[in-house]
């Protein structure tokens, strides 16, 4: 379902998102507005399509929200709407350091309000009325008390750095020529567990037991599900010559029909897998090597 606002935020600043929520609310009744809860479960990164289905995404940009992993992976992945970025414990500095650490980060430094300036209320509602070409409110609500949350310890540059460190090992092993189904495996368990760890500390429950029991294909498919940018996904798809077959195109097609009779968002994200599967199978029977460049 289509929402007009998605508030980007550390669970441990619920209070704040709830706070904004309504009132944003208070200001437009009808407005659709997507926020994902602490007790939410699924696949990592599964309100990603909710994000991408969204007109305008808010950044609750605090001392909490500015070190988490899924935060930042949201911001790099909604470079294709605007990103209204609200300073509530962080600072202007850090929002900018935070967009210079990532190339595809999309924070946007025209559309930063601090709400605990004088007006900082006020130019958000005014704001967000501009982004969303919606008429402004009357009368802006009564300045909201909020109490930001201090970050718990979550190091993004740590988990990026050993996950693409072990990426890195496995591709200096001579397996990686002649990649076998077991190389995938071994490959496959790296990525879930990174992806575990990253949902962990967002505190996003993801039954990480189930995940070996599937076949190597399905859980490659999983994962590719978390993605919504295509150059990011073909990376992905690249580090897995072993499964790059005719079966996994039978599957992608087979749960994207299911997916698309269903009327669910996610198969947009399956369609784009499998045109980059057909893809990588010609170019597979043409001879052409997989490379993966760090």
């Amino acid at each position: 379902m289509p929402h007009d606002v998605f508030i980007s935020h550390a669970h441990s600043d619920t209070e704040l998102a709830v706070t904004v929520e309504r009132w944003l609310l208070a200001m437009w009744p009808s407005m659709e507005i997507y926020r994902s809860k602490p007790d939410d479960t699924g696949l990592p990164f599964f309100f990603q399509k909710n994000a991408s289905s969204s007109r305008v995404v808010l950044f609750l940009a605090t001392e909490a929200s500015i070190v988490r992993p899924m935060v930042q992976f949201e911001l790099c992945t909604m470079t294709d709407k605007h990103i209204i970025t609200i300073l509530a414990g962080a600072s202007l500095a850090d929002v900018i350091k935070m967009r210079e650490r990532d190339l595809y980060c999309g924070i946007e430094t025209d559309k930063i309000v601090n709400i605990d300036d004088p007006d900082g209320w006020y130019n958000l509602a005014c704001l967000i009325a501009s982004v969303l070409s919606i008429d402004p409110p009357g009368k802006i609500p009564d300045i909201p008390t909020y109490q930001s949350v201090r970050p718990i310890d979550t190091d993004i540059n740590n988990i990026t750095r050993d996950f693409w460190n072990e990426m890195v090992k496995f591709y200096m092993t001579p397996s990686y020529r002649y990649q076998t189904e077991d190389d995938a495996k071994r490959l496959l368990a790296i990525v879930e567990k990174r992806l575990f760890e990253i949902a962990l500390a967002e505190s996003i429950i993801i039954q990480l037991d189930r995940l070996p029991k599937m076949t190597p294909r399905a859980r490659l498919i999983s994962i590719l599900c978390c993605m919504t940018r295509e150059k990011e996904m073909a990376e992905m798809i690249r580090c897995f010559p072993a499964l790059i077959d005719d079966e996994l195109l039978y599957l992608l097609q087979k749960i994207e029909k299911a997916s698309r009779e269903n009327s669910s968002d996610i198969s947009e994200i399956l369609a784009m897998a499998i045109e980059i599967v057909e893809s990588m199978i010609l170019q597979k029977e043409l001879g052409v090597k997989y490379l993966i460049r760090f």
